[in-house]
């Protein structure tokens, strides 16, 4: 769960350095887990806008075709 962060007091009887090493990494895991998710999230952002740029680029170009055949049609 992101942003979970159990409070284990150092002063606990019984508490365990072994087990706070573990947490610490486990929860750094996390955080760069959600940094991979966010980055692939954008990235897939930035294919489909490029995507869109693709299909604009490609409509425009018909719409010059279709132009320019009417111009020659006319002539």
């Amino acid at each position: 769960m992101p942003g979970f962060d159990p409070v284990v007091p150092k002063k606990m009887p019984g508490f365990d350095p072994v087990y706070q090493r573990y947490r610490d990494l486990i929860l750094w895991y996390q955080r760069y887990r959600d940094l991979i998710l966010w980055y692939q999230r954008y990235r897939d952002l930035i294919l489909w806008y490029q995507r869109c740029q693709d299909l604009i680029l490609r409509y425009q170009r018909c719409q010059d075709l279709i132009l320019r055949y009417q111009k020659d049609a006319r002539i």
